[in-house]
């Protein structure tokens, strides 16, 4: 056996232990990472032309529809965003204007039109009523348009909101307005009545005890596999939120719900990482882990105001949609935190050590 200078009859074997590397992201991939973040906060926005509803601190309810009407019934979607109508086969219904014109109607078969010289058909395309069409006119005769089939039919009805360029003032019980939507249920005159009300459901505490909890966690993670573990399942928790939030809006909110694409691509780059990582990929690994936790933080961003608002848009509870939310804010912060200050590991890949062992 040829033996090694100075040592002879050394034997040259490989480390037991493989060493654990700690990983320096360097400014570049902070670069990175801010330029992802970024963009991730556009996708993350409302898409161009689209109003889905928002937190807030105002809900309305519906209070009565006099005389009662069969075959017709209504709903307050989004907290005070949406009024939804939805008419059995058999019966025709007409809402009114804000002028008192046929606005939208639902023919017996589940036609759905809207009147096209009517002023409230642009008026609410979007919540604040921004939008007017000088070509109008109330008095016109109506032009009905099929806009659906399915007998259902939502619009942003600007009387069950409120419209004030201030905040909205209370009375002691709660009520900023009433307000009254007019129909006309197979020729009969029918009013819709309600309320909007300030909701005041107080500070939730547990929010911030929750995300300093999860930013310890996720700080603390110092295996890179836990690491893409918990941003995968910040993703899965940020999926299901989504979700959740988009079956609140009708499809007259429009838009695409970009939150879902955000967090579906935190999950696949997670998954990916640790495979990236057997393979030797450390750096490539790094930078998929980095991208997850960029595209989860423009998630969070983009509806940070869950956190706090009374009231939620959600077909969950809203404990859980906020609680979610929470969560992956303060994972991702923490897994931020982890990679700027260089506490994450990755497992090691240097070559193998030598070990002298005399004979």
């Amino acid at each position: 056996m040829v033996g090694v200078v100075g040592t002879p009859n050394t034997m040259v074997r490989p480390m037991s232990r493989r060493p654990r590397i700690p990983v320096r992201t360097p400014r570049r991939q902070l670069l990175v990472a801010a330029m992802a973040l970024l963009g991730a906060g556009v996708l993350g926005a409302p898409a161009a032309g689209a109003d889905p509803s928002r937190p807030g601190g105002t809900a309305s309810v519906l209070d009565s529809i006099s005389p009662a009407a069969g075959g017709v019934s209504l709903q307050v979607l989004g907290g005070d965003s949406f009024l939804e109508l939805e008419v059995d086969p058999g019966t025709e219904a007409v809402v009114l204007g804000y002028q008192d014109e046929p606005y939208l109607r639902v023919l017996d078969d589940g036609t759905v039109q809207h009147n096209v010289r009517s002023p409230a058909v642009t008026a609410n395309t979007d919540r604040l009523g921004g939008t007017t069409d000088p070509t109008a006119d109330p008095t016109a005769e109506p032009q009905w348009e099929t806009t659906g089939t399915d007998g259902r039919v939502a619009w942003h009805d600007h009387r069950i909101h409120w419209m004030g360029e201030s905040d909205p003032a209370a009375a002691p019980d709660g009520v900023i307005q009433t307000w009254d939507v007019k129909l006309v249920v197979d020729g009969r005159d029918t009013t819709v009545t309600g309320r909007l009300l300030l909701v005041d459901a107080g500070f939730p505490w547990a929010i911030p005890v929750a995300i300093l909890v999860a930013i310890a966690v996720g700080l603390g993670a110092r295996r890179f596999t836990l690491q893409a573990a918990l941003a995968a399942g910040a993703g899965a928790v940020a999926v299901v939120v989504t979700v959740g939030w988009w079956l609140e809006n009708p499809p007259e909110a429009g838009g695409f719900p970009w939150g879902l694409l955000l967090a579906a691509g935190a999950i696949v780059c997670s998954a990916v990482a640790p495979v990236v990582d057997r393979r030797g990929g450390r750096r490539s690994a790094t930078n998929l882990l980095i991208a997850a936790v960029a595209l989860l933080s423009g998630w969070w961003i983009g509806r940070v105001t869950v956190l706090w608002a009374a009231v939620v848009p959600t077909v969950l509870p809203t404990w859980v949609d906020r609680l979610g939310t929470a969560l992956v804010c303060g994972v991702t912060v923490g897994l931020a935190a982890a990679l700027v200050l260089g506490t994450a590991t990755l497992p090691g890949r240097a070559d193998p050590g030598v070990s002298a062992e005399g004979s």
